[in-house]
């Protein structure tokens, strides 16, 4: 018998499908134009984001800035509160924070810890006597149409209630740090111990 030749089948790989070589083109392409139009979107709009709250308390300020008969320095501390923000987030987004950059860090919380405390006091006391509703005295005389006297006891709503809203909300942050701060100041002293060299006497 004719034994029949036997044929060899080869199966060919298959190539590769346009999406599969679509998305390999993609992949070589340069890496660095997406992240950095990226992050360069993510500074500005974060830019503008902490910009709006110390604009405000910057305006407010200045806009009431006589109008706080029971203590004159809560304005100026919305003011500072204000300017404080905007320094803190334009070394942030703006700048890398090297040996210089972290000293003008260090030197704004120093003044605005300064503000805080005394903002503090400026409020606490005179929580008990502010009157936000009443910025003039009533006159004895009736019927009395010429100036009235201011109260000293009045400030302006929009200045004195923000303004303890954000002094409470600053001492909560701090505490709430407090612990943070213990553990890394504990950490950073294990690690300066096991670094010191061991001297054999």
């Amino acid at each position: 018998m004719i034994e029949a030749p036997q044929t060899m089948v080869t199966e060919s790989s298959p190539s590769p499908s346009p999406s599969i070589k679509e998305k390999d083109e993609d992949s070589t392409a340069d890496p660095s134009e997406g992240p950095e139009e990226e992050s360069c979107g993510n500074k500005i709009i974060g830019v503008a984001f902490y910009a709006l709250l110390p604009i405000a308390l910057i305006a407010i300020g200045i806009a009431k800035l006589d109008q706080c008969p029971v203590s004159m320095g809560i304005p100026i501390f919305m003011i500072a509160m204000g300017v404080v923000i905007l320094a803190l987030a334009f070394l942030h987004y703006l700048f890398k924070i090297e040996v210089l950059g972290q000293i003008a860090v260090a030197v704004i919380f120093v003044g605005f810890f300064s503000f805080l405390l005394a903002a503090t006091l400026w409020v606490t006391w005179s929580l008990k006597r502010v009157e936000t509703t009443k910025p003039y005295l009533e006159s004895p005389i009736k019927g009395w149409k010429g100036p009235k006297a201011v109260n000293p006891n009045y400030c302006d709503p929009i200045v004195y209630w923000p303004s303890f809203i954000i002094i409470a909300v600053c001492w909560i942050l701090i505490i709430l740090a407090i612990p943070n701060l213990i553990n890394e100041f504990k950490k950073g002293g294990s690690t300066a111990g096991e670094n010191q060299p061991i001297v054999n006497r």
